[in-house]
């Protein structure tokens, strides 16, 4: 997985899919999409104890792109998303050809059961697609149509994004928008949902952990 900042969204991941998973590629960089220099957030904390019942099935991996400076926007994500992995399965030891790899991102946590199932049954195509359940702000918001929006983590030239409008990330006007259920367009109404319905188990058995992800 491509790893970020996204502590809380990796400890829900890890809690929430259990023994299904027996390892987690996860890539940071030490600097953001746009070149500008970031702690390795993941390493640090793992360092400090974090997830540490867990910490040997985590598979940290640090990768630079500072040589990606080209016309090509998308180059650094490619390069990113493709040593998941490059470098991820040497580090693994006795990987068999009918082992099941999943590329996701931080904020894409895919069904236990889900996983279970293709984990332990044979026949099924590949590559396998994920349609997943994509909630804005919180469990307890689902947007009714399938926008892709991410203020800062807009590429390069890739025309102009919510991020790109000064008042769009802006702290007040992004809870307002939270408390009313509309998107950053001001118009498209987002679905409210019961989070103890929706939310993955591990958050809703620890909702005060996670309030920000339960509640407006």
């Amino acid at each position: 997985m491509i790893f970020y900042h996204e502590l809380s969204l990796l400890e829900i991941r890890v809690k929430e899919l259990g023994d299904a998973v027996d390892h987690y590629i996860v890539v940071e960089s030490p600097r953001t999409y746009f070149g500008t220099e970031k702690p390795l957030y993941l390493r640090n904390n793992l360092s400090a104890g974090f997830l540490r019942e867990h910490k040997h099935k985590i598979v940290p991996i640090s990768v630079d792109f500072n040589n990606y400076a080209g016309d090509d926007s998308w180059a650094p994500e490619n390069y990113v998303r493709t040593s998941v992995w490059n470098e991820g399965h040497r580090r693994l030891e006795n990987i068999r050809d009918d082992d099941l790899f999943i590329m996701s991102d931080a904020d894409e946590i895919p069904s236990r059961d889900v996983v279970l199932f293709l984990k332990h049954h044979d026949g099924f195509g590949e590559p396998i697609l994920w349609r997943l359940r994509w909630h804005t702000y919180g469990f307890y918001w689902e947007n009714s149509r399938p926008v892709v929006m991410k203020l800062a983590a807009a590429q390069r030239d890739d025309g102009v994004r919510w991020g790109d409008i000064a008042e769009k990330s802006d702290t007040s006007y992004i809870i307002s928008l939270r408390k009313k259920g509309l998107f950053f367009d001001d118009r498209s109404k987002l679905t409210p949902c019961d989070p103890n319905e929706t939310a993955p188990a591990y958050v809703r058995e620890n909702a005060e952990k996670f309030v920000c992800l339960m509640r407006p």
